[in-house]
C-alpha cells in the first residue's frame, strides 16, 4: 500500500474515512491489530466507522481537565512540529471543546462496554501504564 500522503495526491479515495477503511482492512487481512489515534472525533463518524468496517475491541479514553489537555497540548506544541500559530487560548478552546463535544461518543462506547477510561490527570508515565494494561487484554 503506498504511502497515505502519496495516495491522496495521487487521487485515491477523498476522505479521512476512506483511507481509514482501506487501513483497517489491510491490516484484518494480515491477521494484525491497529490503535487509531484521535478517531473517531463525534458519534457521526463512530457510527460510520462501525456501519463500513465494524465495532472497534475497545476504545481508550484518556480523561483529564480541560486545564490539563490545555497544558500538554501547550508542552507538545513547543517540542514538536505542531501548529506553531495557535495561542494558548486557542489551544485552552479547542481542549474544553473536545471536552463538552466528545460527551455523545463517550455514552455510544460506555452503552457498548467497550470504553476504557484512564485518569489522564496523573503522570505521563502512570498513563503509560495504565494504558499498557489495558491494551494487554487484547
Amino acid at each position: 500500500m503506498p504511502h497515505p500522503q502519496a495516495w491522496l495526491q495521487e487521487g485515491g479515495p477523498g476522505t479521512l474515512l476512506e483511507l481509514l477503511y482501506d487501513v483497517v482492512d489491510s491490516f484484518k487481512r494480515q491477521g494484525k491489530g491497529l490503535v487509531v489515534c484521535d478517531f473517531p472525533r463525534d458519534l457521526r463518524w463512530a457510527e460510520e466507522y462501525e456501519t463500513k468496517v465494524g465495532e472497534p475491541s475497545a476504545v481508550i479514553l484518556l480523561r483529564c481537565s480541560a486545564d490539563t489537555m490545555s497544558r500538554r497540548l501547550q508542552t507538545r506544541r513547543r517540542s514538536t512540529f505542531a501548529v506553531q500559530s495557535d495561542s494558548d487560548g486557542v489551544l485552552q478552546r479547542r481542549a474544553e471543546s473536545f471536552c463538552t463535544d466528545s460527551q455523545a461518543l463517550i455514552s455510544h462506547y460506555e452503552n457498548k462496554s467497550i470504553l476504557h477510561t484512564i485518569d489522564a490527570e496523573r503522570s505521563p508515565d502512570e498513563v503509560l501504564t495504565q494504558i499498557c494494561q489495558v491494551m494487554e487484554t487484547f
